[in-house]
């Protein structure tokens, strides 16, 4: 194999770490989110405080968060009994950001077959944006919040974009078949 082939060979492997490196981050994100769902804020706002303080050994900015989660004195007992459907809610929401993350497995283990999975990812990111302002000005979200929401769809488009864009370009390989069929 001639000094050219050789690192074509080398960049077409370049562009695959990075695109399988980039859904790896869509899929971790996608994890954090789900489990994130499944931590109560009073309890979450107990660990990131204890992990701050013994981090930094002092008060840390999150304790005016946590202290005022903790005078809201959220019973998960009251809520989970009187209000159970948000729970459940909660727990398919968590849910789905499990299953969404199962999914870009399948394209980090094989990114070029499943470059589906990427294109479903950049359509949902960039669906996300539009939907976070309708719905959640539909339920009276202060425009901050719908900001955040839909920083998530932009902050999960980049990634995904850049994956995609070397995934197209190792569209061709070097014998010049398609290596997407």
């Amino acid at each position: 194999m001639d000094r050219t082939n050789a690192e074509t060979t080398a960049q077409r492997e370049r562009r695959l770490g990075i695109a399988q490196a980039m859904l790896t981050i869509v899929a971790g994100g996608l994890l954090l989110s789900g489990l994130s769902i499944y931590i109560p804020a009073l309890q979450g706002g107990q660990i990131v405080n204890a992990i701050l303080q013994r981090l930094f050994d002092s008060t840390p900015s999150i304790a005016p968060v946590y202290q005022a989660l903790a005078i809201q004195t959220f019973d998960f007992q009251m809520v989970s009994g009187k209000h159970l459907q948000l729970m459940l809610d909660n727990d398919w929401l968590g849910f789905a950001h499990f299953m969404l993350a199962v999914l870009f497995l399948g394209a980090i283990r094989d990114p070029c077959r499943n470059l589906w999975v990427t294109q479903f990812g950049l359509i949902s990111a960039v669906s996300l944006v539009p939907a976070a302002f309708f719905f959640g000005a539909l339920r009276g979200a202060p425009f901050l919040h719908l900001c955040i929401d839909a920083g998530f769809g932009a902050a999960a488009f980049v990634p995904l974009y850049v994956g995609y864009r070397q995934l197209r370009m190792l569209r061709v390989s070097k014998e010049g078949q398609n290596i997407f069929t």
